[in-house]
Order: structure tokens, then sequence, then C-alpha cells
């Protein structure tokens, strides 16, 4: 177990990696709450100091943006010994749901609506960026948090630079390129190009385009073909959209500055009339009312809100119909706690309401382990509806760790070889390489397909079967 600061409790598992260092899920044990804790390992010799001065101005940057759309940070410091000694940590706002890019991986092309939608809330965070003096110069879809409720949180400003131009924002070495290739602006392989606003609504653009068309503009093979087609390659039309729509991801994408539209503001005001009614996008945004979207919908309504683009008259968010709550978890529960526990998860889960359905079951854990012991066959059978929750909600560390755990105890109390055991090592490991962690998600798989092929033989379609998937998971992670 690491523990930050004699505060912050580290899971077992990163998040994945931020555009400075390593990203964890964490338990802040003063209040009790989940927090992302971003821990920056600077590099050793003359470059350690530029590293740790980046990560303080995106300390700055973050706490200045008071925003809806960007993560809440918490805390600042540097790590005294121990795993992470001298490393400088921020502890900044958990945002639940799942990377842009994971919808796009999932879904190629977006319906208009959404991508429109998205893309907007995008600009609306840009905005404030921008009037701040900051742009973000490494916006890319991995770097979009969508919430179940369709809401776009905007991460990692590590490479915010400030607009007006002080050392502090020309901290990358000559022949090295802030961001990420498929994403910068042409202009910026120019050296001593300055930040600007612009740079940030061609990542939009390439954004936009490839939620449209289900492929990113500029990929190739190799980094020098990436270049060069950032500096070369016009995108042809998207197929299937409204012409507006494809005009300005296209003009957003010009490779002149001057050329784009000129601000995140304008780009707004464009996407709007695109919006429409959106649907619910599979399991990844849930449908029905909540209460942000219910907050949402009165702001939507003040005066002044269609000036700003808001559809007029936009009408109220639905009541949310009243539900039977979760049974009170006291201190001692009984096995009618946990079936009832159960039931109301799984009506959650039906309505797609995994977040809520993780709660509902992580709340009665720790009673129901201290009362009849973590053993127990209806305890561990809550514990794999938690997973399940947990997977289904995007939560993947969690959901990594409670499989992991699982697999644990039911190999000690059933046997290694107990399919039910299997099946978890399999989620753990499936849970590892959505969390972004491809090659530790391999490890376990290798080590799961040696044990089952000891057990059962090559030949067992069990066997047969990992060994398909894990080629799968080989060949995303491009090891061919």
């Amino acid at each position: 177990m690491t523990i930050i600061a004699d505060r912050y409790e580290l899971d077992r598992y990163k998040l994945g990696p931020g555009g400075m260092g390593m990203v964890y899920g964490a338990l802040d044990r003063v209040l009790a709450r989940r927090v992302a804790v971003k821990l920056l390992r600077p590099p050793a010799g003359p470059d350690a100091e530029t590293a740790v001065k980046r990560f303080r101005r995106e300390a700055r940057a973050v706490a200045g943006l008071n925003h809806p759309g960007v993560p809440a940070l918490y805390d600042i410091g540097r790590q005294d010994g121990g795993e992470f000694a001298d490393c400088p940590y921020l502890v900044m706002e958990l945002v639940g749901g799942a990377p842009l890019s994971t919808l796009l991986d999932e879904h190629g092309r977006l319906p208009v609506g959404w991508a429109a939608a998205l893309t907007a809330q995008a600009c609306a965070v840009l905005d404030h960026a921008h009037g701040s003096g900051l742009v973000h110069r490494d916006l890319k879809p991995q770097n979009m948090m969508v919430t179940p409720d369709g809401a776009l949180r905007v991460l990692d400003f590590g490479l915010a630079a400030i607009v007006a131009g002080d050392d502090s924002g020309r901290l990358t070495g000559t022949g090295q390129y802030p961001g990420t290739l498929a994403y910068i602006a042409p202009e910026r392989f120019d050296a001593g190009c300055e930040p600007d606003p612009a740079c940030d609504l061609y990542a939009l653009g390439v954004i936009l385009y490839e939620a449209l068309s289900g492929a990113n503009p500029f990929a190739a093979n190799d980094i020098p073909a990436v270049i060069r087609a950032q500096l070369e390659r016009v995108p042809p039309a998207i197929e299937d959209v409204p012409g507006e729509l494809d005009r300005l991801a296209r003009a957003l994408l010009e490779k002149k500055p001057g050329d784009r539209p000129g601000s995140a503001a304008e780009v707004y005001r464009l996407l709007v009339p695109h919006l429409g009614t959106l649907s619910p996008l599979a399991r990844d945004i849930r449908a029905g009312a909540t209460p942000q979207r219910m907050y949402a919908a009165v702001l939507a309504r003040t005066p002044g809100a269609a000036a700003a683009g808001a559809p007029a008259g936009a009408p109220l968010a639905a009541a949310v119909p009243r539900q039977d709550g979760p049974p009170a978890v006291t201190e001692a529960v009984s096995l009618g706690d946990l079936v009832r526990a159960r039931r109301h998860a799984d009506r959650l889960v039906r309505e797609a309401r995994y977040d809520e359905a993780a709660r509902a079951l992580g709340n009665p854990l720790p009673p129901a382990a201290d009362t009849f012991g973590a053993d127990h066959t209806a305890v561990v059978e809550l514990r794999a509806h938690l997973a399940d929750a947990q997977l289904r909600a995007g939560e993947y560390a969690a959901a990594t760790e409670t499989y992991g755990a699982l697999a644990e105890t039911t190999a000690r109390r059933d046997g290694p070889e107990d399919p039910q055991a299997l099946a978890h090592r399999f989620q753990e490991a499936n849970c590892l390489a959505l969390a972004g962690d491809r090659a530790e998600a391999l490890d376990l798989l290798r080590g799961l397909l040696a044990d089952e092929t000891r057990w059962y033989g090559r030949t067992d379609e069990r066997v047969r079967d990992l060994r398909r998937k894990i080629f799968l998971l080989e060949a995303a992670a491009t090891d061919r």
C-alpha cells in the first residue's frame, strides 16, 4: 500500500499516464472521498528542474480554471519518502466515465448530434481557458472524459502555456514537440512558434473530424509520415454529414492559423444548430433525468442563455421518477440486507445507472465482511456484482482491484482451478487493459494461459479461446 503525504492511499493500479506523469485513483483518508493523484518522476540530469517547473505550472493553470468542464484541483505537494520520494504530486477531482477515445474506438463514427455536442462542450472550456490566457497544447480524445450524463471534462492542462509568452511558456527543448503528433497544428513544427489559441482550435478540428468520420485525418505508420501529413495533407470531405458541419471541421484544419475560425466561442455557435435530439449512446451515456441535467436545463432558460447559443425555450428536464432507495446500512447487516442491496442494484443496472449500482453494492460490503467474513458466499457474490457494476460504469481501476481480490478469495476458498477463480483472473486482466495498462494485462493473461494449459491441455477449447483473446490484445498493443 502506497500513501502520499500521509493522507492519499493510492490504488493498486494506475489509471493511466498523464501529460506529465502517472495518474492513480486514491482514497483521501481525511475527507473519505475518492480522488485522482498525479505523480511526476522528474528525469535525471539537466531536464529535472524543467519538468518540475512544468508540473508546478500545471497546478497554477488548473487552479485558475474555475469551470465545470475542468476537474477541480484539491492539493499540491512533494512526497518526502518511499517509492515516490521527491516526486511532486497533484490531487484532483476524480472524474468518472470513459475517455472520448474509448467512445471513438467502440462506436467509430459518432452520431452527428453527439459529435457536435461533445465538441461544443470542449469549446466552452477552451473559451474560458483562452480568456484566462492559457492554451491547452495537448488536446486529444484521451484527454477528454465523457461522464454517464453526457458531460465532457477536459483533462491534463499539463502542457498549458502562457499566451503572453514568458520563459515558463517555452520549456521544451530543441526538436521536441509538446503535445501529441496527430493533433498538433502545422505551425507548431516551426522552431520558436509561440503557443496560440489557434493551435487548440486545430486539435479540436482533428477531434471533430475523427468523431464525424470515424478516422483520424492525419493517421500514418510512422512519426515522419504523421508530420508530413500534418504539413501537406488536405482532409477530404466527410460523407453523410450536414455540409455546414463538414465545412466547419475542415476550416478548423486549415494549415494557416489565420484561415481558421477566430475563437472557440465562434466554433461553439456554429456547432449548436447541429445538436438536435441526443439519444442514449449505448452504455456510455445513460438516458433519463439526472441532478446534473436538471440543473443544466434550468440554467439554459435563464436570461441571456439563448444569446450564448442555448436553444431558446429549452424544456426543463423531466422530473426524476421516484425510486425505492437502497436499504439503509447499519453497522450490523443481515443476509436479507444483502439480498435487498443486490435487487436494488440489479434494477439500477437494467436502467443503465451503473455508477449508482456500484455505490449501492459497495456500501453494505464492509459491515457484511465484518459480520459474515470476507469468504462467505453471500459476501463473495455481492463483491462479484460490485465488480461487474464497476466495469459497466467504466470504473476500470476499481474493477481491476475488485476482480483481483475476488480471484484470490475464490482460489483460496475453492481452489485455483475453480472456473470462477479463473474467470475473475481473466476479468482482472481485462479491466487492467481497459484502464490502459496493456503490458501488465498481457502479463496476467499469459500467466493465466500457462495455468489453464497445465490443467486442461493445449487443445482444450477454453485454452484456445484464451489464446485468441491474448492475440487480439497483442494486436491492439501493436505487438506484432
